[in-house]
Order: structure tokens, then sequence, then C-alpha cells
């Protein structure tokens, strides 16, 4: 009962840190427009399959979703060498991209653990939009978007 519980509290938390994180691009990230799967997803995607893999405002696959286009940018969660968790920008290939000023964008994760402990409003949604924020701009100023 008790692994039961605590996957059921895991479930419902990464429901909402999902659902931060979609509200978040949605709000945040201006470059280009933003299609959402899940980690699972990846490898159709990496096959070239765009059939029922994107999701709609509740998280669910709605297979009226539909990507046209053979160049796209994924962008994941996940850890870089030296330890720091960020969000790492892929080809649509799944290879990351090899300019390192756009391929990751570090999250403030020590930030965002004082300011739960300290801040009664969302943290971890303060943390993921100055993250968003940053990639924005980051992409703005490229020179590989220069013309």
């Amino acid at each position: 009962a008790y692994w039961e519980k605590e996957l059921e509290a895991f479930h419902i938390e990464s429901k909402v840190k999902n659902q931060i994180i979609r509200s978040v691009f949605e709000e945040e990230f201006k470059f280009s427009p933003v299609l959402y799967i899940y980690d699972y997803a990846a490898k159709d995607l990496k096959k070239g399959i765009t059939k029922e893999i994107f999701l709609n405002e509740n998280l669910q696959v709605d297979p009226s979703i539909k990507f046209e286009g053979e160049d796209f940018l994924v962008a994941a969660e996940g850890r870089n060498e030296s330890a720091a968790e960020g969000i790492y920008i892929h080809h649509s290939n799944m290879n990351r991209l090899q300019d390192r000023y756009l391929n990751f964008v570090k999250l403030n994760t020590i930030g965002y653990l004082f300011n739960s402990i300290f801040s009664s409003d969302s943290a971890s949604k303060r943390m993921y939009e100055a993250a968003v924020q940053k990639l924005n701009r980051k992409f703005y100023k490229s020179k590989l978007i220069v013309e």
C-alpha cells in the first residue's frame, strides 16, 4: 500500500510538472511553434513517425494534432557533463545541436529549492520561466537565424 501511494504521488507530481512546463513554453517561448510529446514518443519521432504522438492542453495524445515538415527542434530536460540540470535542444534526428550557445540552458535548481522553502507561490514555474525566457532570447540572438 505504501508503494502504491508513492507511485500515485509521483504520477500526480509529474503531471503537475508537465503542465507547468507546457504553460511556460506557451507563455514564454515565441521563437517558433511548440508541440508536446511524452519522452517515450521520442523513439517514434526519431524514426519519422509523427502520427498520434502529440499532446493536447490536457497532456493527452490527440490524433488531430499534426506536424508538417521535416525540420524541427526537440527540447528535453536532462543533466550535462557537470551534472547541471537544464533544457537540451536537439535536431529532428535527435542529435544535440552543435552550437553550444543554443543547445543547453541551465535550470536554477538551487534557486528553486531555496524559493520553494521560503515562498508560497510556484517556485517551479518561476524556475522554468527563467530558463525558457533565456532559451527564447538565445534563439533570437543567434547568428544562425540572421537573414
